[in-house]
């Protein structure tokens, strides 16, 4: 953990609005910093090694030893939390910024179309980190990885698991050699998809659908069978059927 201005001793009005401006999109990239909720939490922001700006506890925190700690009353532990209910303890940190790497030809990589709910990024990123795979890539308008709930969904996978944000049609127009599948309910049924090649597993938003330029640059559709009466899966279900089909376990 690096601990930034360590030496500080006490927790000014200040400090407080401007954690809780980072509950904002605009200011978190501005800033490119991160917020991060619970002693579970904090945990494992601390043994990332990323920039550590703020470590704010209660008295109830297992964390109130941590050196650079700064301890608030739970009064303002609540106006800066995004949660329901605050937690005893929360880290603002430094984002960490991944290398780009190419995409791997012998690894299927879930590619996200205009997912916008941050709780079901966040499940994906955490099915993710447990099936192994090497990153999530993710439309531009797919919700922010570092939106709190994100975080908390994601359970801390979003600090092991890299995510990037791209122009989708130009990711599938400069890896023409890698397919794409797209997860939709017209496709061929998972089960009988064994032959794959490795490629581009999309899943797009749950009320409307994949982006036109996504469905254009398709290779197969393929499609997860059911038998209830339900419309459809939610999107971070069916991402968890799918990688865990595709994982190779």
């Amino acid at each position: 953990m690096q601990m930034a201005g360590s030496n500080q001793q006490y927790f000014s009005k200040a400090d407080l609005h401007f954690i809780k401006s980072l509950q904002r999109k605009n200011l978190r990239s501005e800033h490119r910093m991160l917020v991060a909720e619970g002693d579970k939490l904090v945990a494992e922001v601390l043994t990332t090694g990323l920039v550590i700006c703020f470590l704010v506890v209660t008295k109830h925190s297992e964390h109130c030893t941590v050196p650079g700690a700064l301890l608030v009353g739970e009064n303002e532990m609540e106006r800066m939390t995004g949660l329901s209910s605050p937690s005893p303890s929360l880290v603002v940190a430094r984002q960490p910024e991944w290398p780009v790497s190419p995409v791997s030809r012998s690894l299927f990589t879930p590619v996200l179309d205009e997912v916008r709910d941050p709780g079901n990024l966040g499940t994906i990123i955490r099915t993710a980190d447990w099936f192994g795979y090497d990153r999530v890539i993710c439309s531009r308008n797919t919700a922010d990885m570092w939106n709190p709930k994100t975080i908390q969904a994601s359970m801390g996978s979003v600090f092991r698991v890299p995510v990037y944000y791209t122009d989708l049609e130009v990711l599938f127009t400069e890896n023409n050699s890698v397919p794409v599948y797209l997860l939709d309910m017209e496709g061929r049924a998972l089960p009988e998809c064994r032959d794959l090649k490795p490629g581009f597993l999309v899943l797009g938003n749950e009320a409307n659908g994949l982006s036109r330029g996504t469905l254009a640059s398709a290779t197969e559709r393929i499609s997860i069978p059911g038998k209830g009466g339900a419309e459809s899966l939610n999107v971070s279900v069916a991402a968890a059927i799918t990688m865990f089909f595709f994982s190779g376990i």
